[in-house]
């Protein structure tokens, strides 16, 4: 029996060391189950004060765009009063222009009428000049052409007299 008490004790021994195994090991567990549940903590902490700086940081952002929005809706404003003055302002140099230009035609038109008889007259006399010095521009031209048929002929001369005083020279020579 004393064998089989040692065996048991073995055991028991075996079982005692490993419920200490177990004791600390739980122990460790329990620590790391803390540990987790301030990390889990901190984690909840972090994530509510970064959504509460989310917020604040989408509030500010809102904020400016508004802001934007507003000055950009006055610039937009201003921007189509000084297009809608130009344009105005376009208009009544436009509608100046056209009325001047109006009474400048009326004016033209009458005096163009009272101007018609002369200017048919003075028409009439140029064409009957310009037809004289057509005349006088292809007298000229055959005049030239006579000129240069001479001249060619003087050349014609020139170098044949040439050649004769060339043909004496070697005659004599």
């Amino acid at each position: 029996m004393s064998s089989d008490l040692s065996g048991v004790y073995g055991r028991l021994n075996e079982i005692s060391e490993k419920i200490d195994d177990l004791e600390t090991t739980t122990e460790a567990l329990a620590k790391n189950i803390d540990n987790i549940k301030k990390n889990i903590d901190n984690v909840r902490q972090i994530v509510i004060d970064t959504r509460k700086e989310v917020l604040e940081a989408v509030e500010n952002s809102k904020n400016e765009l508004l802001v934007a929005l507003t000055a950009l809706e006055s610039a937009v404003a201003d921007l189509k009063n000084y297009v809608e003055n130009q344009f105005n302002e376009l208009r009544d140099v436009i509608k100046k222009y056209r009325e001047e230009f109006l009474a400048e035609h009326k004016k033209r038109h009458r005096e163009s009428v009272a101007l018609s008889t002369y200017q048919q007259d003075f028409l009439k006399n140029m064409d009957i000049a310009m037809l004289g010095i057509r005349a006088r521009i292809e007298e000229i031209s055959q005049a030239l052409k006579e000129l240069e048929d001479k001249t060619r002929r003087i050349d014609t001369r020139l170098f044949e007299y040439s050649l004769h005083l060339a043909t004496e020279r070697v005659e004599i020579k």
